[in-house]
């Protein structure tokens, strides 16, 4: 009908212009001839004009149908593609198709325009445009199928029935890898990028690919306006919208079983976790015994473990797929095997380290006893004065004092370090030609050593007596010298004060334990600092140690020590306190806020009984305590004394209670008022 108007209003209407309207005739009018010859002429050209509008009209459907014919979607069929690769294919594919749709719509534009002027009617006629709306769903329709078809191209690829039914081959491949401590997909599979990398996830890129698809719609201008373009219409078509939900559906499902994939690998995340040097220091110290390594059969059995977890980690597949993709799973495997590698070979390395460093200590004491014990130090050595063989003596007495601490331990380590050269060999790790002689001969050079030193043991025994008199003579007089500078510490230290801390006190207080801290000898502290002392017995408990006499413990020594300690942080707590009570004195009365005064006195209250239990010993810390108590006594007795009911005759009675006399102006302040000692009057 809207055919039958145009054609009405374009070549009837133009014909219609030129002629006189028409007088009834029949076939006996003289000009019935020219009549017949006109309307068969209108006739001609409206069904030429008509034949024209519907050549365009089918040759467009034969261009949509056309576009339609192939999907802006295309793969390799025989092997999975990278995300590089098949992006260059789908650029390459796209450039392409959109090539093709775009002169197609050249052409469209083109077909309509002729069949306009064709009709010979104006373009802003009514039913122009209806006809022009007409051809334009026409052109949404097929773009609509154009990405319709797209959709379901890229599904047959994804869907995994299709896939199982015609066994087609992953469409993409991915590695995974471990990257920043992490087993991680390249690219991900998700929307975020892989860690470490710009690329985005997989499922971006394969939104970008439906992008793509719905870009077909601005290859060329609408036709209804001459310009933007049909994403309007393509974005709210149902089809479209439904193909995108399905393709999603599919593409999170096959996800999810992504993601499940890798997480089989976390597991053995404690493999790089986990710090390789501490774990081996933890197993020793959960595992050993007074400082000694734990038992072979426990380091067997760790190496062992990680040995399983290797033979495991190499029967790992090096590739996996799931659904449309491929997994790469060589670079985790390789991370992995790497990884606990390092795990075998930091406990196979330290028992390889062990039997090595044993025998190179061992050795190298050896060396050193067949020279040491080679020496004479009596008077048969002509070449040595009396302070030579004293000082050679010392040096004998010390080698074989070392030999004797550790006589048990080398007895007992060359049967396990021969173990150990066989466990490790079970691992395929070999000990040095060097090192298995040395291991196999010191059993006896060891036993020969032991045997020599006892020779000059009893060689020196006479200079031994001699020397240990004189030892024992030292530690009896050291021991009064302990006694009289525990008697000068416990007289000098600032253990007390006379009546209460103040300013004062604190002075002479630290000078004192400075002076017994690292001070010299003077005429009052005689015996210099407590560490001269300390070392002075230290000494002479090595000359005790070095001739197997009794060791002395200078209880006094360690008491004293303990104590200099505890001064120090009692009196860094009453410096503390004394300067801030100091600081609050001179608040003036209108000035005072007893909440803040309160609550800071509570704070060093609990602070000082958190100082080490020695220090409640001392009377100082008493005194200290007893000051603390008596201004929080005092301070809420200060609030009442602030009201405002207070009166003249109130402070006159106050003055009599505490027998103290005091003016109140605008100079009276807190100390005045603590002066009066308001604690002993609190009831």
């Amino acid at each position: 009908a809207k055919i039958n108007k145009l054609l009405a209003q374009g070549i009837g209407g133009a014909k219609a212009k030129g002629k006189a309207p028409a007088k009834s005739l029949n076939w006996k009018s003289s000009n019935i001839e020219l009549f017949i010859n006109e309307s068969m002429s209108e006739v001609s050209e409206v069904n030429g004009t008509l034949a024209v509008l519907k050549s365009n009209l089918k040759r467009v459907e034969e261009l949509l149908d056309s576009w339609s014919q192939q999907s802006l979607f295309t793969r390799n069929p025989n092997k999975s593609s990278s995300i590089e690769d098949f992006e260059q294919l789908q650029k390459l594919k796209r450039q392409q198709r959109y090539a093709i749709i775009k002169d197609g719509g050249a052409e469209v534009h083109k077909l309509l325009k002729d069949s306009n002027k064709k009709l010979k009617v104006s373009q802003g006629l009514p039913d122009w445009k209806a006809y022009v709306d007409f051809i334009n769903n026409i052109i949404v329709q097929g773009l609509t199928r154009v990405v319709v078809v797209s959709l379901d191209a890229i599904e047959h690829q994804l869907d995994p029935v299709v896939i199982a039914k015609q066994n087609l081959s992953p469409m993409l491949e991915i590695q995974l890898d471990l990257i920043v401590s992490k087993a991680t997909y390249v690219p991900e599979v998700g929307l975020a990028p892989a860690v470490g990398s710009e690329s985005p996830g997989l499922r971006t890129i394969m939104g970008g690919w439906i992008d793509n698809f719905m870009g077909v719609a601005a290859v060329f201008k609408r036709l209804d306006i001459g310009e933007g373009n049909y994403m309007k219409e393509l974005e709210e078509d149902f089809y479209i919208l439904d193909g995108v939900s399905e393709l999603q559906a599919v593409i999170l499902a096959n996800e999810a079983e992504c993601v499940a994939f890798k997480e089989g690998y976390d597991k053995y995340e404690y493999l790089w976790r986990n710090d390789l040097n501490g774990s081996l220091a933890e197993f020793i110290e959960t595992n050993g015994a007074d400082g000694d390594d734990p038992e072979l059969d426990v380091f067997n059995a760790e190496i062992a473990k990680y040995k399983a977890v290797q033979e495991e980690i190499a029967h790992l597949p090096t590739s996996a797929v799931i659904g449309w993709i491929r997994i790469d799973a060589k670079p985790m495997k390789q991370a992995l095997a790497t990884w606990v590698t390092k795990w075998v070979f930091l406990f196979t390395h330290y028992l390889s380290n062990k039997v090595v460093n044993s025998m190179s200590e061992l050795y190298e004491f050896m060396a050193r006893g067949d020279v040491v014990l080679a020496k004479d130090p009596t008077d048969a050595n002509k070449e040595l004065d009396d302070a030579g063989r004293n000082e050679l003596l010392y040096e004998m007495m010390g080698y074989m004092r070392d030999l004797r601490k550790r006589q048990d331990k080398t007895d007992g380590m060359f049967e396990p370090l021969v173990a150990t050269v066989a466990l490790l060999k079970t691992y395929g790790i070999s000990i040095s030609e060097d090192v298995l002689k040395q291991l196999e001969e010191a059993p006896l050079a060891w036993s020969a050593l032991k045997k020599k030193s006892l020779n000059v043991k009893e060689k020196l025994s006479m200079m031994q007596q001699l020397e240990a008199r004189k030892i024992r003579e030292a530690s009896d007089a050291f021991a009064k010298k302990v006694e009289d500078f525990r008697e000068l510490f416990q007289k000098l230290a600032p253990f007390s004060v006379k009546g209460k801390i103040t300013t004062d006190a604190i002075e002479p207080a630290y000078a004192a334990l400075d002076h017994f801290h690292h001070g010299k000898k003077d005429r009052e502290y005689v015996f210099g600092s407590l560490n001269d002392v300390v070392v002075e017995s230290a000494e002479l408990n090595e000359k005790q140690d070095l001739f197997e006499l009794i060791v002395t413990d200078y209880v006094a020594l360690r008491k004293s020590s303990e104590d200099l300690t505890n001064l120090k942080l009692l009196w860094d707590m009453i410096s503390s306190v004394i300067y801030t009570f100091t600081s609050w004195n001179t608040t003036l009365w209108d000035k005072i806020d007893v909440d803040y005064l309160v609550e800071e006195t509570k704070k060093l209250q609990k602070e000082t009984k958190q100082l080490p239990k020695g220090c409640a010993q001392y009377d100082v810390f008493r005194t200290l305590g007893d000051q603390v108590k008596a201004l929080l006594t005092s301070l809420p007795l200060v609030a009442e004394l602030r009201h405002p009911a207070m009166r003249e005759r109130h402070w006159k009675l106050l003055q009599q209670v505490t027998g103290k006399k005091f003016t109140m102006d605008e100079k009276f302040s807190l100390g005045d008022l603590l002066a009066l000692e308001l604690h002993t009057c609190a009831d």
